[in-house]
């Protein structure tokens, strides 16, 4: 098997793994949470704050093996996309 695509199933396991475990541990309900008290705690137009709150305790509540595994730039990527989601949802 070519070096490539044993990479790729590797890194493919990794992300399952980590989708798995985020479901499983209640993460992506804990960050709309996280979320929702930004919203009610921060003041409109303290966008940064509300987001670096978030980001913080997201990330903190995260098991060191999935920090592991991704960067911050993944983490806060997954952050403004599930806001986006909510967002959506709201608006309509």
């Amino acid at each position: 098997m070519c070096t490539v695509c044993m990479t790729a199933a590797v890194v493919f396991f990794v992300v399952a793994i980590i989708l798995i475990n985020i479901k499983k541990l209640g993460l992506r309900r804990f960050l709309v949470r996280m979320i929702v008290v930004a919203e009610e705690a921060f003041e409109y137009g303290q966008n940064e704050d509300k987001f670096n709150y978030v980001f913080n305790q997201f990330y903190q509540r995260l098991p060191a093996v999935i920090r592991m595994c991704v960067t911050q730039q993944m983490v806060k990527k997954f952050i403004q996309e599930t806001f986006d989601e909510i967002k959506l949802a709201l608006d309509h």
